[in-house]
């Protein structure tokens, strides 16, 4: 296997890694705030809608970066 591929391949998994902690820092706030605010559906709802949030923005940023270097 040739350097580039093992360096895209890393990159997937860097890219991966950052995702599921970004999506795990938007699940834990968005549950904080909405039990906060209205109790534990709601911070269900806003902690799931945290998570997909911020993994939608990670995947921007990556894209964007990504682009520029290219």
């Amino acid at each position: 296997m040739s350097p580039a591929p093992r360096r895209i391949q890393s990159r997937r998994w860097l890219v991966r890694a950052v995702a599921a902690i970004a999506g795990l820092l938007g699940l834990v706030l968005g549950y904080q705030f909405g039990n906060r605010v209205a109790g534990l559906w709601l911070g269900v709802i806003t902690g799931l809608n945290g998570a997909v949030f911020a993994t939608i923005l990670v995947g921007a940023l990556v894209d964007r970066l990504t682009r520029v270097r290219d």
